[in-house]
């Protein structure tokens, strides 16, 4: 082995021994294996990195957006309304749009019974209702309401402007039984039909307090009952061969519903009904401008109770025109209470002594 000649002492003095070289290898080992380690960290780091860059540039961009929005259903309602009230444009992010926050904005409006929504394809969004069933608009407290066949009503708003020329201005139906039953009725009814009625009044018939005085777009008069108003889907299948100039009646008979034309209620002669008069003579009418017809008391039979001088007892009615029925009729009419025509309870020891002429 040939001698390095120009190596000196100290530089064989400073060269690592075995055991440094050992642990000088193992040092680079340990380096290398946390480099290998930590390879997929930095890796997936790396991935998500650009992920998160290209995500940023994808929703920073149009391309992100939705780009169309279709609304399906719509009959009474506005597409652009329903567009508006889900909360979604066409600046709206499609991949963070949710169907069921957006159904939930459209089921809000009172009009809107059921909403579903779709995420389509091509950025496509699909908006489908179910409409509640317009019958009708009226007044309550000089504000507007639309009447649905539920039973709900809705505050007539700018947005409901365009129902009103589709559905019937009704007047009357006040309580809240009357309105389930005029409301549950018109739900048989179609709306081709709902759309040819121009209004609906409460009208008292002789037979039935709570008429509905139908008038239709043609200009024809049509009563019904809260039963048989279903028989206007028959409508004009009848008009044709009745006379014009008269009314149309529904009616309920042992063989079923019927419909007849007879002389409009107030050109009937031939029925001389009683009214109340006050004490000037004037005709009392009631809160619809009707004339209030006398009713008297009468039993199961439909035979007129009669006071002691053989005249019917009337059922009394207060300033409004409304009948006052003595829930206690029978009762009090066997005791002899109603011997003048009128409920007259018989003086008490009490009611003598305070209604008693004192002496001298």
């Amino acid at each position: 082995m040939a001698l390095e000649k120009d190596r000196t002492a100290d530089d064989i003095a400073n060269q690592p021994n075995g055991v440094e070289l050992l642990l000088q290898k193992r040092e680079i080992d340990r380096d290398n294996f946390s480099f290998l380690k930590s390879q997929p960290v930095l890796f997936a780091l790396a991935v998500l990195s650009a992920m998160a860059i290209l995500c940023f540039m994808y929703f920073g961009s149009s391309a992100s957006n939705v780009q169309s929005i279709s609304v399906v259903g719509c009959d009474y309602l506005d597409r652009s309304y329903i567009q508006g009230i889900s909360g979604v444009t066409l600046d709206s992010k499609y991949y963070l749009t949710l169907p069921t926050s957006v159904a939930s904005n459209v089921k809000k409006d009172p009009l809107v019974d059921d909403c579903k929504v779709e995420m389509r394809g091509s950025n496509v969004i699909e908006i489908t209702i179910t409409e509640k069933q317009p019958v009708g608009y009226r007044y309550e407290d000089d504000t507007a309401y639309i009447l649905t066949t539920d039973g709900t009503k809705a505050e007539l708003t700018s947005s409901y402007m365009s129902i009103i020329s589709r559905v019937p201005y009704i007047v009357g139906f006040t309580d809240d039984s009357q309105t389930h039953l005029l409301t549950k009725g018109l739900a048989d009814v179609s709306t081709t039909m709902i759309s040819e009625i121009a209004e609906i009044n409460q009208y008292s018939l002789n037979y039935d307090d709570e008429a509905l005085e139908i008038q239709m777009r043609d200009g024809t008069y049509v009563f019904a009952s809260y039963y048989n108003v279903k028989l206007l889907n028959s409508y004009h299948e009848l008009i044709t061969k009745t006379n014009t100039d008269n009314c149309l009646y529904m009616a309920d008979s042992s063989a079923g519903n019927v419909i007849y034309s007879s002389v409009c209620p107030w050109n009937d002669t031939s029925t001389d009904l009683d009214y109340w008069t006050d004490s000037d003579g004037n005709y009392i009418t009631n809160k619809y401008g009707d004339k209030v017809v006398k009713h008297y008391y009468t039993d199961s039979s439909g035979n007129q109770y009669l006071d002691d001088n053989g005249y019917p007892i009337l059922i009394p009615i207060d300033s409004a025109g409304n009948e006052q029925t003595d829930a206690d009729f029978k009762t009090n009419y066997d005791a002899g209470y109603y011997a003048t025509g009128s409920l007259q309870y018989p003086e008490t020891d009490e009611t003598a002594e305070a209604t008693a002429t004192p002496e001298g």
